[in-house]
């Protein structure tokens, strides 16, 4: 809820638009199939039911509040494993974009509890971080336009919307 209570108030404030109803209705019909794929039967009985870390993270792109993870990660390794490895919830989009609240967040992420993890899935964590951010060094590097695909890229949904929303921006 407070995830669409920061964009309704950009909205109100003229920081974003919608898309047109037509837009809004062809991502409504992307997100409805995707969410039937996924949730099966389940989806028919539950109208509401979405994909929890999915939804927020395409809210968070809409907002501009994504958790910083590249920062975190080389500067705050402590709060990084907590993005990465407890249980995703509001407080992580609070740490940038519109109304953050860095420091608060920092303090109650590291409250969250974390397992202690085995020795080899943190190397494997760490070994896909330093690839991915050296592909991307190289993509910079190379000077090319190549953009990183997000798993919200490969699949059609709400991510959609942010899509439309860029668009509409321009």
């Amino acid at each position: 809820m407070e995830m669409q209570a920061r964009f309704f108030a950009q909205i109100c404030t003229g920081e974003r638009t919608l898309p047109s109803p037509a837009e809004m209705e062809r991502i409504t019909c992307l997100n409805r199939s995707a969410w039937l794929e996924q949730f099966e039967h389940n989806a028919h009985r539950i109208r509401s039911l979405v994909d929890y870390r999915r939804y927020m993270d395409d809210m968070a792109s809409l907002i501009g509040c994504e958790p910083p993870f590249w920062k975190y990660f080389f500067l705050h390794t402590r709060i990084w494993r907590h993005l990465v490895f407890a249980a995703t919830q509001a407080t992580q989009f609070r740490l940038r974009g519109p109304g953050n609240k860095e420091s608060l967040a920092q303090k109650l992420l590291m409250k969250l509890h974390v397992n202690s993890l085995p020795a080899p899935l943190i190397k494997s964590a760490i070994i896909t971080a330093v690839v991915v951010a050296l592909n991307a060094f190289k993509t910079i590097l190379l000077g090319g336009q190549k953009q990183l695909i997000s798993q919200a890229d490969k699949k059609p949904g709400f991510f959609d919307f942010h899509q439309a929303h860029k668009a509409n921006m321009h």
